[in-house]
């Protein structure tokens, strides 16, 4: 098991990134958000963007950096209810893969922007930062190894006005993990919004049945403002896309009858998801001539069972077999009945399954097995194949005021709060150090991420004698993250006596301890890890002549657990002519192992030179990790 995301406590040896984005073109087809005709003449209107620029009423192709805008007709013309895959379709260098068998991330699928990790790229929802997921990467493979990122399914699509896009210089204005960039999520406003959907898939094999239903409606409230509320629920049923396992035909071969191994054995491809729903709730309404209380919330839940390995009932060492010996319990060893030893090798060392299949089922018709002797085959006879999932649940509350003072000056405070909360199980498996006393289906723990935020923001403008007023925005930040690990059940990852050499089985001695498949999370490992931080900004932005902009940033961040860091920013826009930009930014930026990667710890136990060892994922904050010397 792989080791989470280790950083040093000083700041000097934290990741740290440069970015440095060439100079990119914006060419012709500034892409618009609708189009009104007046007599002969066309009126473009483009979209308003919330990040890449703290001027107010700014389009994206005024910003001195990229911002993609995909719209929600873009959106919606894409088909599909998962947020996560309409992204990968509209959006460059966004992927979001299917993880299979992958532990974790069959509940959590992680999305990379730029080839670079999940958690690399900060998610923001009107502006405002999303908490991450309560999952770790450990079996994930690729760069998602190891990461905690943003749980961006409960982000249903139907509730959305747009989505933003900025890659280049975001961590020096939003702040760590927007090393690959930001994308904010804008829910919809729209009051007089009406409506309903249902949608129904299915994959051409005739499996991966889908049914959506979701709606989205608006209302007024007072004289400006708005209240919208979305929604979501679906049902996934899982695919399977792999051929049988040869281990499964070899075991049928054995002489296992074959309605006792299911065909395939391993479903390989999306899990089940079920009792999938969200709800998106919108609001703003006018406390004054000049400011305006806002405020959304968004609620989710949602089950998910996946497939985990083949266990072979002739080859899984410390279940079903221990050395060339099938594993059976001697359940009494204070009597003077003798299990029996039933090789599964032939005298020449190769495998004899069926030999050892008939010896077993000789043993088993024995009048001294009985009440004496055990061995998982009486309950798994063709072997099993675990089953792993649980339950997200998620809930996040934002809540601020924003306006304008008389002197041109304007604020933004708000308050965010989110907590995602992933419970693990697991079903048709075994502890095997509890022999014929194992329960056959495990609650392993869970895990719990909460953020807190509070932010100040403010912004104006002062003439200088250039084209534009220079845009001052300053702000500062206070982050609270906490990562929770919960205990399982005691069976989960207890050691349930058989596992001790010798002292209880005569032939098999030695059983794995926990779950298997996923050991539950011990009391040993179970506990509560924050930290906070702090965080000032200043950001310019200013049109030198109406052709050229000059923007700059610097963001200065403290860490209760890793010191302080700072990063700056400065990019550049000069427009040839109406249709055609040059643009070019410098930037360096930084993220802050979170919580769970410096925390997360697990434990497992296996054989190693035919000795049971228990091993355990140690935190980087544990005094196990820290250099010697």
């Amino acid at each position: 098991m792989e080791r989470p995301q280790e950083c040093s406590s000083k700041p000097s040896n934290l990741v740290a990134y440069l970015l440095v984005t060439v100079i990119s073109f914006v060419g012709f087809g500034v892409a618009t958000a609708g189009a009104e005709e007046a007599g002969a003449d066309q009126t473009v209107v483009e979209e308003v963007v919330v990040i890449g620029t703290r001027r107010s009423e700014r389009s994206a192709s005024d910003l001195a950096v990229p911002v993609d805008v995909i719209s929600e007709q873009d959106l919606q013309a894409q088909g599909s209810s998962d947020m996560l895959d309409v992204l990968t379709s509209v959006i460059p260098s966004y992927n979001v893969g299917r993880e299979p068998i992958s532990d974790v991330a069959t509940l959590v699928r992680p999305a990379n922007l730029r080839g670079l990790s999940a958690d690399s790229t900060l998610i923001l929802v009107n502006g405002k930062r999303r908490h991450k997921g309560a999952t770790v990467g450990e079996f994930v493979s690729g760069i998602n190894k190891g990461a905690q990122a943003v749980d961006i399914t409960p982000l249903a699509g139907i509730a959305m006005k747009q989505v933003e896009v900025l890659r280049d210089g975001a961590a020096a204005q939003y702040g760590s993990d927007a090393i690959a960039g930001v994308m904010n999520f804008v829910l919809s406003d729209d009051p007089e919004a009406r409506r309903l959907q249902i949608q129904y898939g299915s994959a051409y094999e005739g499996d991966g049945e889908t049914v959506a239903v979701s709606g989205l409606f608006g209302t007024h409230l007072g004289r400006d403002g708005f209240s919208t509320l979305g929604f979501e629920v679906k049902d996934t049923n899982s695919t399977s896309r792999g051929s049988q396992d040869p281990q499964a035909v070899a075991v049928v071969d054995a002489g296992i009858n074959a309605n006792q191994v299911a065909n395939p054995v391993v479903e390989w491809g999306q899990p089940n998801v079920w009792n999938d729903y969200k709800l998106l709730f919108n609001a703003a309404v006018e406390a004054s001539d000049s400011s305006e209380i806002y405020g959304h919330a968004i609620v989710s839940s949602r089950k998910i069972d996946g497939s985990f390995f083949y266990r072979n009932p002739f080859t899984r060492g410390a279940v079903f077999q221990r050395g060339d010996n099938l594993q059976i319990y001697d359940l009494d060893t204070t009597d003077a009945v003798t299990c029996p030893t039933i090789s599964t090798k032939d005298a020449n060392g190769d495998n004899d399954w069926a030999a050892a299949l008939t010896a077993l089922n000789a043993a088993k018709a024995g009048a001294t097995w009985a009440g004496n002797c055990f061995s998982y085959t009486e309950w798994f006879p063709g072997g099993f194949t675990p089953r792993f999932g649980g339950k997200v649940n998620d809930t996040s509350v934002v809540g601020g005021i924003r306006g304008e003072w008389g002197n041109g000056m304007t604020y933004d405070l708000s308050l965010t709060t989110g907590r995602n909360e992933v419970v693990f199980q697991i079903s048709n498996t075994v502890n095997a150090s509890y022999g014929p006393n194992s329960p056959t289906s495990f609650d392993l723990g869970a895990q719990i991420q909460t953020e807190r935020v509070v932010n100040a923001d403010f912004s104006k403008g002062f003439d200088v004698g250039a084209e534009s007023d220079l845009n001052v925005a300053w702000g500062l930040q206070y982050h609270e993250e906490e990562f929770e690990m919960v205990a399982g059940q005691t069976e989960s990852w207890a050691n349930g006596g058989f596992a001790n050499n010798g002292s209880l089985a005569h032939h098999g001695s030695g059983a794995s301890v926990g779950a298997n498949g996923f050991q539950g999370f011990s009391t040993d490992v179970s506990g509560k890890f924050d930290r906070q931080s702090s965080a000032g900004y200043l950001d310019l932005e200013v049109d030198l002549t109406d052709r050229w902009l000059l923007a700059g940033a610097l963001r200065f961040e403290d860490f209760s657990d890793f010191g302080s860091t700072s990063k700056g920013k400065i990019a550049t826009r000069f427009a040839v002519n109406g249709n055609f930009n040059l643009r070019g930014s410098f930037s360096s930026g930084f993220r802050a192992p979170s919580m769970g990667q410096t925390n997360l710890q697990r434990a497992s136990t296996g054989f190693s030179g035919g000795q049971l060892q228990e091993s355990l994922t140690v935190a980087a904050t544990n005094t196990i990790s820290a250099p010697k010397g």
